[in-house]
């Protein structure tokens, strides 16, 4: 609120324009030893420059100027909408009346004559800006749409000395409001205490189809309110007009044609000396957005209907505040139940509030662009605080071109996830897995020519040289002799040769069985060469025996070769139980040993001795069969593995 101090030190920006210097001196003197920020200025160019880069408060300007006169200066600052409305005074020796009209024409609001009086030019400087500033701050007022408008009601036909009253308080901001009133875009409605009408502007008459002379003193809620919400629109107005906070009301008209339309007003009470002499209203038509907003809602209600029985979570949120309007029940996977969520920001459902900058400035990219929808990634956060990734759609609504609501849909995609980074990790282990068995490969071909060259090569070169010394001999029984240790060695060779044929496939196993070569490799490859006890059980008849798939035979030996292997190198055992059973349509067959043991999670990671590549291989050939495994361990506790496979191999 300004004070008497304030209204001494009177302050605007001048720009005085004169081609005359003592002219430009004095007015710059006088101006700012008034507390006027002065802009002095010779050339009439390059105060129109000046005007349109930084506009004053009020431009005094000389009328005869050699380059440009004042009148055609003026003209050009009210073409340009940058200066259009600064004040522009004249100040001129001209006294010709011809000269005045054409200066008014021009766009100017007052003549200072030549020469002039100090005091005259204080007084209209001072009243023009002040006109300037009411101006402005009722150009304000009226756009923003909240303040009151102090208007003189014209047709206040009950008390003369009521109407008296409102005219005098009313008088001096009628020149200002005038224009205003009849230009502005909202409805501008007076009524009295009688709720007759004493003002309305042109936007009132053009959404009511009445006339302004239909309208002046006739009752507004008689002729314009549906019977229907007569009572409560009255009850309004009287709660108003008895001093009650005025607030945002929405009612619907009755429009000339008999059309309703549905208006958004802000009352206002006036008031002389202290005492109620009417209502002043501002309204909006608000039709296309009542309708709209109805069917928005109508459309949301059934959206909601459809989507409470499904699993993804939908809701949907209030632009541009991002206020939840409602959601479906799947929101409780994050642990919310709906009603909690409704009248909140958006934001607590993110993790990241970086990623949420960027899905909002996506969303603003997409909006502007025109799309209907975004789909994107996002990192959701439950109420625990945990984190779950989801596959996020948002649906966008217009009204007017203006984004009023979203429709988000958020998609559960942990399990994807999971599904990708075990695809990861079995790619990861598949590529290891490749280059142990190349390793292992080499290794298995550098321990079968070690074998083959200490065993079988040795002993059959010894032959030879056996051989070539018994050709030698000359007395028979000697050579005879050398001939049985040539043979002893030969025989020696084939046991050898035979081993080594064994060790890489079994002979048995084609010959009688999966049992038999089970117990033989058990026998020969682990009791005799390290002395582990194993005790092998097969619960098979000969004939199921018999009715087993080669594949499946094979693999079943083969793992239950690397699980001895295991056994003997890694788990320290003393006893091994092997035991093979039919269940159903499979073939059971379980080894346990009484060894270390291990975590078993550790063990299918091939982290540690027990388990390795091994295991995995183990594993993915049973599962491209169709069958399974188990593994039972734990630290000190031995290590049990247990495999289950169709008699019939369904390979993937």
């Amino acid at each position: 609120m300004a004070t008497d101090n304030d209204s001494e030190r009177p302050s605007g920006d001048i720009l005085v324009v004169d081609d005359e210097i003592p002219n430009l001196q004095l007015l710059l003197q006088l101006l700012s030893a008034a507390g006027y920020r002065v802009r002095p200025c010779e050339l009439p160019q390059v105060a129109i420059e000046s005007a349109r880069s930084q506009p004053p408060d009020l431009i005094l300007l000389d009328v005869r100027m050699p380059a440009m006169d004042g009148f055609e200066v003026c003209r050009r600052l009210k073409q340009d909408e940058r200066t259009r409305a600064v004040p522009v005074i004249f100040v001129s020796a001209l006294q010709d009346v011809q000269d005045r009209v054409r200066g008014f024409e021009a766009g100017g609001v007052d003549f200072i004559s030549k020469p002039f009086q100090e005091v005259e030019i204080l007084a209209r400087v001072r009243t023009h800006l002040a006109l300037r500033k009411m101006t402005l701050h009722l150009e304000e007022m009226v756009a923003e749409r909240t303040a009151d408008l102090t208007l003189a009601n014209r047709s206040l036909r009950t008390e003369i000395d009521e109407r008296n009253r409102v005219e005098a308080a009313l008088q001096e901001s009628r020149r200002f409001t005038d224009h205003l009133i009849e230009t502005a875009n909202v409805m501008i409605l007076g009524l009295d205490l009688q709720g007759r009408v004493t003002l309305v502007n042109p936007a009132v008459t053009r959404v009511t189809g009445y006339t302004a002379s239909e309208l002046y003193g006739n009752d507004w809620f008689a002729l314009l309110i549906p019977s229907a919400d007569s009572e409560a629109v009255h009850r309004e107005f009287a709660r108003l007009v008895a001093g009650g906070e005025p607030k945002q009301y929405e009612n619907p008209i009755r429009a000339k044609g008999g059309a309703e339309r549905m208006i958004a007003w802000r009352n206002t009470r006036l008031d002389v000396a202290q005492h109620p002499v009417g209502l002043l209203s501002f309204g909006i038509d608000v039709t296309s957005r009542v309708q709209a907003e109805t069917a928005v809602r109508e459309s949301r209600d059934y959206l909601a209907r459809l989507t409470d029985s499904i699993a993804d979570i939908v809701f949907s949120a209030r632009m541009p505040e991002r206020i939840i309007e409602w959601t479906n029940p799947a929101i409780r996977q994050l642990g919310y139940e709906p009603n909690e969520c409704l009248g909140r920001q958006t934001d607590f459902l993110y993790a990241d509030p970086q990623e949420l900058a960027a899905i909002g400035e996506a969303m603003a990219q997409a909006s502007a662009q025109g799309l209907e929808r975004l789909r994107r990634e996002v990192m959701l956060k439950r109420k625990d605080r945990t984190i779950l990734p989801a596959d996020a759609i948002t649906s966008f609504f217009r009204i007017d071109g203006q984004l009023t609501s979203t429709t988000v849909i958020l998609r559960d995609i942990s399990e994807q996830r999971e599904k990708e980074r075990r695809l990861r990790d079995y790619q990861a282990r598949l590529k290891a897995l490749a280059t142990e068995l190349t390793v292992s490969e080499e290794r298995e071909r550098r321990r079968i020519a070690a074998v083959l060259h200490d065993g079988p090569v040795q002993t059959l070169a010894f032959a030879r040289m056996q051989l070539g010394a018994a050709m030698q001999q000359a007395d028979a029984g000697e050579r005879t002799r050398a001939l049985d240790e040539v043979s002893e060695s030969l025989r020696q060779a084939g046991i050898d040769t035979s081993g080594v044929v064994a060790d890489l496939a079994s002979p048995i196993l084609d010959e009688l069985g999966l049992s038999a070569a089970i117990s033989d490799w058990a026998q020969e490859q682990v009791h005799r060469r390290f002395g582990i006890e194993v005790r092998v059980q097969s619960d098979l008849a000969e004939g199921e025996e018999r009715g087993l798939d080669e594949l499946t035979c094979m693999v079943l030996f083969r793992n239950l070769r690397e699980l001895l292997t295991n056994a003997v190198k890694h788990a320290r055992a003393t006893r091994i139980d092997i035991r093979m059973e039919q269940i159903e349509d499979a073939i059971r067959l379980s080894v346990g040993d009484d060894g270390a043991g291990c975590d078993v999670a550790t063990a299918l990671a091939g982290t540690s001795d027990a388990g390795g590549f091994g295991l995995f291989s183990i594993r993915e050939r049973i599962a491209d069969l169709g069958g399974s495994m188990e593994i039972q361990s734990s630290p000190g506790e031995g290590f049990t593995v247990v495999m289950r496979l169709p008699k019939k191999p369904k390979p993937d």
